[in-house]
């Protein structure tokens, strides 16, 4: 039912081509759904939305590029938000990434695949238990905005109101569809309590700004399967451990296939779930289906440092895309994940708190709660086309262990196409790529690739790690480390290979090599493919301007020593998704 979420996955593809398909093949998704669109506009093929950090999408497909569309997607891992009711076919082609799939049809190097989703009419699903809700009016059905056949309800207080309309409302039979006149204000008291079995759905109706709901902590409580929050606003209060829609520990059994999309979340946590172990307050079960689209989070500007998360997000499948996360320097992590499945794309972080992440992704617990035995990898999944602002402390991504000294193991992740303008990418997991990133290091200290040891007994060298075109610019005084191997005595020896990368350090006055000495663990790199670990580091790359302050800066110019110099590598397409036939530069951005 419209609007319906799905994860989709292709982690199964086996490939003749190579041993590694996860990594080494480009997925190219098209959704079959035009009208899907975007938020903000682009020019002149830059995606200038996501470097407004207005959100990160733009409208339709730019010159040059398909990433900023809403109907399109790259990775063995993608998922889409269906607001329109219909049949989709869904498009899934998988290549080598060496040139524009649309050249080429079904051969050994393009395979294609499809798969029909259909979507039906909310109208027709909720005919009979659709309310329309109203400060100060009854609203009357088929005006204003309310669906024909709804029946109306004149509240201040939605949670009453909710609780109503779930259990007797709509002739007796319990409402499904809520819908909130917009431009209203209404109060949440001490929270409401989902239980009613979905598909349900609460939302606004008519035109103006969301429909606000006030309250000083938990707004819905949520223990159900199977429910859409969309276009409202929650205020709450700048108070300790207050959310939006939180289930830690309220819910006996985990529950499956919740929805926010254009939420606007104040004062609070948007979205918790269960805890790190998945069976934190729940008896049964693993979460699956967590999507969080084009939503915000902002001014959770109170002191209680250790456990307020933007989104807290625990769950077999789990979905964060095209976000704005404001923290205003306080509380903890912008996005943070416990995911089987993870794909966490097109947001904007900003303000992050000091030695907090702007998005860390994490694996499960090993654990009965979770049904997944100790030994086994429990945490895969995807960072791309995300943009931090930093505040000059701290901000990462990264892709971790639980907590990083519970025991589990991670593996299968992709940093893809991020922009980072304070600190760096860290990772503990096994099979790991780096590619196509801009990483500005503001501080002394900050790393761009940080490969980190968790000690425990039954940890897993992280091996291999993946690093290529990416653009690294570092601006502050001392030594530039720009790749650095931590707790070497848990390392062992890993295998991590560096091709393609521009870094750009004017500033380095005490020099550390940026390629070599920093890795504890065994390194295969290319002199020539690769800035060098010399002068070079500190030469300019006739970046478009110097110093780059916004995406389209990082782009060097024709005869900077970064033409072509690369070296062929597996998907080849650059920062914008362009595709690089004949002569390839080192970075990012290509020309």
């Amino acid at each position: 039912m419209a609007p319906c979420a799905v994860y989709f996955d292709a982690q199964s593809t086996t490939s003749t081509l190579t041993s590694r398909p996860f990594h080494e093949l480009l997925y190219q998704w098209n959704f079959g759904d035009p009208v899907a669109g975007g938020a903000g506009t682009c020019t002149d093929g830059n995606p200038v939305a996501r470097e407004a950090g207005q959100g990160s999408y733009c409208t339709g497909v730019v010159t040059g590029t398909q990433l900023d569309s809403k109907n399109y997607a790259e990775g063995p891992e993608a998922a889409h938000v269906f607001e329109t009711a219909g049949t989709f076919t869904v498009t899934l082609t998988a290549s080598q990434g060496d040139s524009n799939f649309n050249n080429n049809l079904d051969t050994d190097e393009f395979k294609r695949a499809t798969v029909t989703i259909t979507v039906s009419d909310p109208n027709t699903v909720f005919a009979g238990n659709t309310v329309c809700i109203a400060n100060g009016v009854t609203p009357s059905a088929g005006s204003g905005g309310c669906p024909a056949g709804a029946f109306g309800m004149n509240a201040s207080a939605a949670s009453s109101a909710i609780t109503t309309a779930l259990a007797s409302g709509c002739g007796g039979s319990g409402c499904r569809r809520l819908l909130f006149r917009r431009g209203d204000t209404f109060s949440m008291g001490s929270g409401v309590v989902i239980s009613a079995a979905g598909p349900g759905l609460i939302g606004a109706y008519g035109t103006g700004s969301k429909p606000v709901m006030a309250n000083t902590g938990v707004q819905f409580r949520y223990e159900a399967d199977d429910w859409r929050f969309v276009d409202i606003r929650q205020e709450m209060g700048n108070t300790d451990n207050a959310a939006g829609v939180y289930s830690w520990g309220s819910a006996t059994a985990a529950r499956k296939n919740v929805l926010l999309l254009r939420v606007d979340a104040r004062g609070g946590q948007a979205f918790q779930t269960a805890g790190s172990t998945i069976g934190s307050g729940v008896t049964s079960g693993i979460w699956d289906g967590i999507f969080i689209f084009d939503s915000t989070c902002k001014d959770l500007n109170h002191a209680y440092g250790n456990g307020d998360n933007c989104y807290y997000i625990t769950g077999f499948r789990v979905a964060a895309i095209g976000n704005h996360i404001d923290m205003d320097q306080w509380s903890e992590h912008g996005i943070r994940t416990y995911a089987q499945r993870s794909v966490i794309s097109h947001n904007t972080t900003e303000d992050i708190a000091s030695g907090r992440s702007s998005i860390t992704q994490r694996s499960f617990d090993w654990g009965s709660g979770e049904g997944i035995p100790a030994g086994t990898y429990s945490g895969t999944g995807i960072q791309s086309l995300n943009r931090e602002i930093g505040n000059g402390a701290s901000g990462s991504f990264n892709y971790m262990l639980t907590n990083q000294t519970l025991p589990g193991r991670c593996q299968n992740v992709i940093f893809e196409r991020n922009y980072i303008t304070n600190a760096g990418f860290d990772t503990m997991c096994s099979a790991v790529t780096f590619r196509n990133n801009i990483v500005r290091l503001a501080t002394r200290g900050n790393v761009a690739v940080k490969l980190t040891g968790s000690g425990l007994a039954d940890y897993t060298t992280p091996t291999p790690l993946f690093i290529y075109n990416n653009t690294i610019y570092s601006n502050y005084s001392g030594d530039a480390r720009i790749f650095y191997g931590r707790d070497g005595s848990s390392l062992g020896t890993a295998d991590v290979y560096l091709r393609n990368n521009l870094i750009y350090a004017p500033n380095d006055n005490s020099y550390d090599p940026g390629l070599t000495i920093l890795f504890s663990v065994s390194l295969n790199s290319c002199a020539s493919c690769n800035t060098g670990d010399t002068g070079e580091i500190r030469a300019n790359p006739q970046f478009s301007i110097s110093p780059p302050v916004s995406v389209a800066d990082y782009m060097p110019q024709t005869g900077s020593y970064a033409n072509g110099r690369g070296v062929v590598v597996p998907v080849w397409n650059d920062f914008y998704g362009k595709w690089q036939p004949g002569s390839r530069d080192i970075g990012a951005i290509n020309r």
